[in-house]
């Protein structure tokens, strides 16, 4: 048995990116249905695939999507705190967010 890791295309990677980006935007600025915090750590996800690819050849691109990671972990991170505010009020013993 092979411990051979399977990466999705490049391609497929940075289209799926620029779809969750604009999603985010999406929920965010024009209160469309989702979880922001979901769509901020999705692109984060989405991110370190990227950085860690060993087909992205872009030295460019590499240093942009490490660059964007940080951010967007605060996003969500931020994103989990708005909602935990905002459910607070509820007499959950635990809120689960993710």
């Amino acid at each position: 048995m092979s411990d051979q890791v399977s990466y999705a295309p490049v391609e497929a990677l940075q289209s799926a990116l620029a779809y969750l980006m604009s999603r985010h935007t999406m929920i965010t600025t024009m209160q469309l249905q989702g979880c922001a915090a979901c769509s901020a750590l999705s692109v984060s996800q989405h991110l370190e695939m990227l950085i860690q690819h060993p087909e992205l050849e872009s030295s460019i691109l590499r240093g942009t999507y490490n660059s964007l990671l940080p951010d967007w972990q605060g996003l969500a991170q931020h994103h989990e705190q708005q909602a935990a505010i905002k459910y607070q009020g509820d007499n959950r013993e635990q809120l689960q967010i993710h």
